[in-house]
């Protein structure tokens, strides 16, 4: 595939220095590319981030969003969104506001530059599986629908092949999009307002394709190369590269491995084998010249190697967070849960949700006169409800109109021990924390057993000592808290002896 010509400026001054075994464009260069404007939208760990380019802390959009969900943007920078098998899920970048298609399988949409119309695509298998299907029968079809966000309304815009990619173009006048063929994927042109088709570029295998602002179609194969439709290749320095989006600026790009370096014959090495670790964002500029890095390290979660539908870049305000509650279909709490005594720990609500969202929980305590609040948070992945318990108790947890079944609730006190040799005798140190006073309970193993080792008084501060008859060889102990009428017992990690010599 030839090579993109490099014109005037800051990018034809990176492509010689290139020829001629100099350092890639600098980050300063980069910037010079990049309107200020500009920002990544990505899905990772099960919620939508938004970040500048310019590297500084992204903004957490919206919670609880399926693995492997696409991330969609309008072209004027006022709705933001995504979709997946729960639905499309679209906001105000300004505002937050949301619009939702709830229960539409869309994993394959684009919003119209204005974010008004979204063009949505059902890929459906014609005939039922046959019994013996292993895998998930493909489909054999796709319909391209056009929706109005507003209104709801929606209409057919063209019934074709099985789809798997779809972009707008800046007028909001064409489509352009991926389907599959007998002779592999081909990118097609549709002109809406007389539904006329045109082929653009060579077919290939899991292609992708979007318009550039100037109206060409951008392609990208395989996961490898991301060129013009008539073969100009914009990122010849990265063998793996998915396309993320074209704007005013120019191409975006993922890499997943690491630049080759050119050499004066402007052949080129192969780069390393691609990691997740090596992601990052590149942008060929809509003036000419060679590509430049924006961002160094791209945290999406993608679930293809040969596309980056999971992240893309849109300009505008950083986004507001997405005014939407999670639709919960069941909640729970662990049968039995041991948290220690007196200090801020985290419950863990086990939470289906049917869409993504925020989720309000409200954790409750038994007492004596009832229920009480004693704790309440929000619900992502991966975190709970953090809360302060002083005794054993029964929780459970308010989610909506959902109540959770009772969890049994033990409070332990929490147990360090430090065991040293002194000679034939072992000094064993420790800290009690949650419950003043009382004794603790030494235990040693013998090799078969654990073997009572005496007791020590705990003092007003928490702390313990004792010296015990140690064996030569090396031994491993424990200390006790025994429970209280309020509290479970504590019990301390294993604390090693060392053989004495």
């Amino acid at each position: 595939m030839p090579a993109r010509p490099a014109l005037a400026g800051v990018a034809a001054a990176a492509v010689l220095a290139a020829a001629v075994g100099l350092a890639p464009p600098t980050p300063a260069e980069a910037a010079l590319q990049v309107p200020a404007d500009a920002y990544l939208a990505y899905v990772e760990g099960g919620a939508l981030w938004a970040q500048r380019l310019d590297g500084s802390a992204p903004r957490r959009l919206l919670d609880n969003v399926l693995a492997g969900s696409a991330v969609l943007a309008s072209r004027d920078g006022t709705r933001l969104g995504v979709s997946n098998e729960q639905g499309v899920f679209v906001a105000d970048t300004g505002t937050g506001r949301v619009w939702t298609l709830p229960g539409v399988d869309v994993e394959v949409a684009a919003l119209a530059p204005d974010g008004r119309t979204l063009y949505a695509v059902e890929n459906v298998r014609s005939e039922p599986p046959s019994w013996d299907d292993e895998d998930e029968p493909e489909p054999d079809s796709g319909t391209i629908l056009a929706v109005d966000l507003v209104t709801g309304a929606r209409s057919t815009v063209l019934e074709t092949a099985p789809v798997s990619g779809i972009d707008v173009s800046a007028d909001g006048s064409r489509l352009v999009f991926t389907s599959s063929t007998w002779t592999g994927d081909r990118a097609t042109v549709l002109t809406l307002a007389d539904r006329s088709r045109q082929v653009v570029g060579a077919p290939g295998d899991e292609l992708q394709a979007a318009f550039a602002p100037d109206g060409r179609v951008v392609l990208a194969e395989g996961g490898e190369d991301v060129s013009t439709a008539d073969g100009f290749d914009l990122f010849p320095r990265l063998r793996a590269a998915s396309l993320v989006a074209a704007a005013a600026e120019g191409t975006y790009a993922l890499s997943t491995g690491r630049p080759s370096a050119a050499t004066p014959d402007d052949s080129w090495d192969e780069p390393d084998t691609p990691t997740a670790a090596a992601r990052s964002l590149w942008l060929a500029p809509a003036a000419g010249g060679e590509a430049v890095q924006v961002l160094a390290d791209v945290r999406a979660d993608l679930h293809s190697p040969f596309a980056a539908r999971e992240l893309v870049v849109a300009h505008g305000q950083l986004p507001a967070v997405f005014d939407l509650a999670a639709t919960v279909e069941d909640a729970e709490l662990p049968p039995q849960l041991t948290l220690p005594v007196g200090r801020t720990a985290e419950v863990p609500v086990l939470v289906r949700v049917a869409s993504p969202g925020r989720v309000d929980v409200v954790v409750q305590a038994h007492r004596a006169d009832g229920w009480q609040e004693v704790g309440r948070g929000g619900i992502v992945p991966g975190e709970g409800v953090r809360l302060r318990i002083t005794a054993n108790t029964l929780l459970r947890a308010v989610v909506g109109s959902l109540v959770t079944e009772p969890a049994r609730v033990l409070a332990v006190p929490q147990v360090r021990l430090t065991v040293t040799r002194r000679g034939t005798r072992a000094v064993l140190r420790g800290t009690v924390r949650g419950v003043p006073g009382g004794r603790v309970h030494f235990r040693r193993w013998t090799g078969v057993e654990w073997v009572r080792a005496g007791s020590a008084p705990v003092r007003r501060d928490g702390s313990f000592l004792a010296r015990r008859p140690a064996p030569k060889a090396a031994s491993y102990w424990l200390a006790e808290r025994p429970a209280t009428r309020t509290t479970g017992p504590g019990v301390s990690a294993e604390a090693e002896l060392s053989a004495h010599s």
